[in-house]
């Protein structure tokens, strides 16, 4: 009745107690989310919605009203570092078979660190537990490959999951020139040789890639002295695909 006439005051003081009476459970997170609804759209007083999904998230640590609502809050007032901790706290009671709903939510927290509170170590952090819960996330891969490559000490990681990339999308070219430039920057010159050949092959190297190609190719036998083992070749060049008895029985 309060609600409907808009007499939001009466009808926050119901919801308060009924939130205090109540000994059943559900009806006290209920409550609770009545509660903060009142604060965020009638009263205009977010801080007090905050505490009152706070307080229904105590109850039920995985109702999903009470995490979105304050995720949406935390974002509007801008309070980075709560939006982190919520949402950590919001996955951990996530059973196993669901983890793979939290990738999103792990990214999302990894921007905020990232760009909100420029700490490039917790978004590695969330980045890495949204390629856990989700190991085919080529978004993720992305996201942490090029926070690796801004750091020329881990470069050496930047390239792993550049690789990782490579094997969800073998033709995606920006991995193998991100490679090339991080390989040529150690000084790891034939391998960055070899990703400059294969931007070449693939018609998508730069004119600095396609030079680097030409300066050094002379310097490569034009076939190789040595036969590859066989295990190296069933390791290094086939398929995952391809492998297996079926193959074997073909050779």
């Amino acid at each position: 009745v309060y609600k409907e006439a808009q007499d939001w005051s009466s009808a926050v003081n119901v919801f308060l107690r009924l939130t205090e009476a109540t000994p059943d459970v559900r009806e006290k997170v209920a409550s609770l989310l009545q509660l903060g609804e009142l604060y965020e759209q009638g009263t205009r007083q977010p801080d007090f919605a905050v505490v009152a999904y706070r307080k229904a998230m105590e109850i039920d640590p995985a109702n999903q009203v009470a995490i979105l609502r304050l995720l949406e809050l935390y974002e509007s007032n801008e309070d980075w570092p709560a939006l982190g901790e919520t949402t950590d706290a919001y996955v951990a009671t996530l059973a196993p078979g669901d983890r793979a709903l939290a990738a999103p939510l792990h990214m999302e927290v990894a921007d905020v660190y990232e760009h909100r509170l420029r700490d490039d170590a917790r978004a590695v952090r969330s980045l890495q537990a949204a390629i856990e819960a989700k190991p085919d996330e080529a978004k993720a891969w992305e996201r942490l490959a090029a926070l690796y490559a801004k750091d020329r000490e881990t470069y050496p990681q930047a390239i792993d999951a550049h690789r990782h990339l490579l094997r969800l999308m073998p033709f995606r070219t920006a991995s193998y020139r991100e490679m090339f430039s991080m390989f040529e920057a150690l000084k790891e010159y034939d391998k960055a040789f070899v990703l400059a050949e294969l931007l070449v092959f693939l018609r998508a190297a730069s004119p600095d890639e396609e030079y680097y190609f030409e300066l050094h190719k002379s310097k490569v036998a034009p076939r190789a002295d040595g036969k590859l083992p066989t295990r190296d070749h069933v390791r290094w060049v086939l398929h995952p695909h391809e492998r297996g008895p079926v193959r074997e029985a073909f050779e």
